[in-house]
């Protein structure tokens, strides 16, 4: 699986679990592993989704993650 495609999974499953709460941190370990993600693919999507604009992680703890308007948008199709 291609990084490119990784992070496409990764923010699907995010905006899925988000979807009544988009405002909400969720933990991305918690996300790799519902996609089959964990230590450094999942830190490679992370960082990819969060250059990408795709993404926020919380500078007090890296693991809580919340989509941006623009990955709302991205993984919603619009």
């Amino acid at each position: 699986m291609q990084r490119l495609e990784r992070a496409a999974i990764f923010v699907a499953q995010l905006y899925r679990l988000s979807a009544t709460s988009p405002h909400s941190w969720r933990r991305a370990a918690s996300v790799g592993r519902d996609v089959g993600l964990h230590g450094a693919p999942l830190e490679q999507v992370l960082d990819d989704a969060e250059r990408a604009g795709l993404l926020h992680r919380r500078t007090d703890d890296r693991d809580l993650v919340l989509l941006t308007a623009q990955g709302r948008a991205v993984a919603g199709g619009r």
